[in-house]
């Protein structure tokens, strides 16, 4: 079977945070690597591949020359990266594997208020004076590995962020600059209706509704363009699909409302036209 494969040490699982589901963890009892059974646990991603509508408690997998029998069961956790779906894997305890790993990988759970560098230039200098012959790569912290494997999403969607920010406001502007020049150039006639007996609340719905006509067809636009190129932003979005109608709509939305706020500004000052000073200045 394709998983992901990794030879822990008692402790691993509580260390890095992985919750049991069912079963039991690799204990210090899975240690003889010369027996003719060994002892796995499982993801429960591998369960409902490979062992799905089974109790994967008990069943056999084959990792080399022999069986291993599966113990126990623990939660999804990111093999490869963060938004990948959940990949199959499979533990080991260490000494059931028969042969010396080229590189081991060393996690230490620092109690809370503790500063992680300094347990780390610790375990550091331990290891070196227990075992000089060892090359320590690399020391970091979790939250460093997370900066790392999210820094480039999120760079890239905080420039997305920073355009989109940049967009809505750029189209604010448009539809006040449009529903401005149609209050300017109608001046003389809403100034001539207001003296006839219209009500500045309803010059503001009509010009409110103006630039609403202008916001919904620029959305409809939009959201044609925006469905024949869905299937290219597939790949940035992680957790909603290119077409979710909640994200749509929410978006729809805030367009809509930014450009009524827009359109109310000219539509505002228009309500407050003095019908005599329009007609002299004609």
């Amino acid at each position: 079977v394709s998983t992901a494969f990794r030879i822990v040490t008692p402790g691993y699982f509580e260390a890095m945070g992985i919750e049991l589901r069912r079963g039991r963890l690799l204990d210090e009892s899975d240690r003889n690597a010369d027996v003719a059974e060994g002892t796995v646990v499982v993801n429960e991603a591998f369960a409902e591949r490979y062992l799905p509508g089974r109790d994967p408690i008990g069943e056999r997998i084959r990792f080399m020359d022999r069986p291993d029998r599966i113990v126990g069961v623990v939660g999804n956790v990111a093999e490869a990266g963060l938004t990948p779906e959940p990949q199959p894997a499979r533990y080991v305890a260490s000494e059931q594997v028969p042969w010396l790993l080229p590189s081991q990988t060393i996690v230490l759970r620092v109690e809370k208020g503790r500063d992680p560098g300094a347990v780390l230039d610790s375990a550091r200098r331990a290891i070196q004076v227990s075992a000089p012959s060892l090359a320590i790569q690399e020391t970091t912290t979790m939250r460093n590995v997370l900066d790392r494997a999210v820094g480039p999403a999120r760079q890239v969607m905080t420039l997305l962020a920073l355009l989109g920010g940049l967009a809505l406001l750029l189209g604010a502007i448009g539809v006040f600059g449009v529903v401005s020049h149609f209050v300017t150039r109608r001046r003389r006639d809403w100034g001539i209706r207001v003296a006839l007996g219209l009500e500045p609340a309803s010059v503001v719905r009509r010009i409110v509704g103006t630039g609403a006509a202008l916001v919904l067809a620029g959305i409809l636009l939009g959201l044609v363009t925006f469905v024949l190129v869905a299937h290219l932003l597939g790949s940035l979005l992680y957790g909603v699909g290119a077409s979710d109608p909640l994200t749509l709509t929410a978006a729809a939305g805030i367009l809509f409302l930014a450009g009524i706020l827009a359109a109310s500004i000219p539509a505002w000052r228009a309500s407050r036209i003095d019908p005599a000073n329009v007609l002299r200045e004609s």
